[in-house]
């Protein structure tokens, strides 16, 4: 978790190393205690303070590449900050904790702890980017400050909220040098490092998918649990990097300010908080106060009828407010089975409301369709006359015809035929 710019400064370090040259200079430990009046106390390995009893705001520079681990004669990790802070947490003449970075970020691994521990105290603490960068997991960091980040200008480069990995391919370089390296895995061991060798032949996606997306979203959930109602614009999680004027637009920092003006707010944190508590410390309850007349619920609660007057009320006890607060308790655990209640009902006249809107619709299919039948042939019901031949047949009768044939009537009315 390195910006890309900070990664390519490195290199010519690691063009060094492989070159046999001793690149690395002299470390300075040093951490700063401020006063609340802006005195400075300068310490070694570990953070002390000056003559003053209490009101101290503990400075813990974070500078250069982050490491997990401090490097027996090298930069300090993150187990030594971690300790650092928990030192101060622990202090009582410590009353606020300052983190003043400059880094362009560095190993993944141990950052996640490392912000834990930050979350973890109890006394204010402050990220603010000292003139350079808080990017990458330098910002992971900054983000888990419980009173925000700040910027001493305009210019420190904020942000790089990503994750990137440099993988270095020394085969050839081996193979000019007439090293061969062979590589033997166990019969049960097919998958072990496949991911590895599998990006340096080009194929990047086994370690963006096993590694590399994973601590990606680590990364930015953790920013977004820290400041996703400050963050303006999504385009920050992209990796993107932002001089601090920007970044303070996008809400990736709360304020450009000097050190000492981060102090003075962090003191300032201090005293509002102790004032918040002094004034709401719980006090012993009076044995001679009395309920007010007008808390007629409450005294039916605890037994009381109403009384006419002050006197006449009764004391508030400790087993009295007891006891109203078991009746409060067993109120709310009805409230909360009638709600429930309620919850069940609503459900079940939804799922009736539901059942009657699906019969309706049905209802008026068939209706649609007896209108529909209603209008074709046969719809409309004949009564016949009952007294017509053939049951209201209007057809003339053939036989009546016939028999009134003029030769059909002679053979009628001659004898020899009747």
């Amino acid at each position: 978790m390195l910006d890309a710019s900070e990664a390519n400064q490195y290199l010519p370090l690691l063009s060094s190393l492989l070159g046999g040259v001793d690149a690395f200079g002299k470390y300075e430990d040093r951490q700063l205690v401020f006063e609340a009046n802006g005195a400075v106390m300068a310490g070694g390995d570990s953070v002390t303070i000056g003559t003053r009893a209490e009101g101290y705001t503990a400075i813990l520079p974070i500078t250069g590449p982050i490491l997990k681990y401090t490097a027996e004669c090298g930069p300090r990790g993150m187990d030594y900050y971690s300790s650092a802070i928990i030192q101060a947490e622990n202090d009582p003449r410590i009353n606020s904790i300052l983190l003043v970075i400059d880094s362009g970020g560095g190993q993944a691994f141990g950052t996640q702890s490392f912000t834990s521990v930050i979350k973890s105290v109890s006394k204010p603490t402050l990220a603010i980017i000292h003139d350079g960068m808080g990017a990458s997991a330098a910002y992971w960091i900054a983000s888990s400050a419980s009173e925000g980040i700040w910027a001493t200008n305009g210019t420190s480069v904020i942000g790089s909220i990503g994750t990137m990995l440099t993988l270095p391919d020394f085969r050839e370089k081996m193979k000019k040098e007439g090293v061969t390296l062979n590589q033997i895995f166990a019969d049960g061991s097919p998958e072990k490092g496949k991911d590895i060798m599998d990006a340096l032949d080009g194929n990047y996606d086994p370690i963006k998918k096993s590694l590399l997306n994973p601590i990606n979203n680590a990364f930015v959930n953790a920013v977004k649990e820290s400041r996703g109602s400050k963050i303006t614009n999504e385009e920050v999680f992209t990796g993107k990097t932002y001089m601090a004027s920007e970044a303070l637009e996008l809400g990736l920092i709360d304020r450009i300010g000097s050190i000492q003006e981060a102090v003075d707010y962090l003191q300032g944190q201090v005293a509002s908080k102790s004032n918040f508590i002094s004034n709401h410390n719980q006090q012993p309850i009076n044995s001679t106060m009395k309920f007010k007349l007008g808390l007629s619920a409450i005294l039916a609660v605890l037994g009381f009828g109403a009384v006419a007057s002050e006197e006449e009320a009764p004391l508030v006890t400790e087993e009295r407010l007891t006891a109203l607060n078991a009746s409060l308790e067993t109120a709310n655990q009805a409230t909360q089975e009638a709600q429930a209640e309620v919850a069940r009902l609503q459900g079940e006249l939804a799922s009736a409301q539901a059942a009657s809107t699906s019969l309706t619709a049905d209802r008026d299919a068939w209706k649609a369709k007896a209108e529909t039948y209603a209008k074709g042939p046969g719809a409309s019901h004949f009564v016949p006359n009952a007294g017509a031949p053939e049951g209201g047949n209007t057809e003339p009768d053939q036989s009546a015809i016939i028999a009134g044939l003029a030769h059909n009537v002679e053979l009628d009315n001659n004898p020899l035929f009747n």
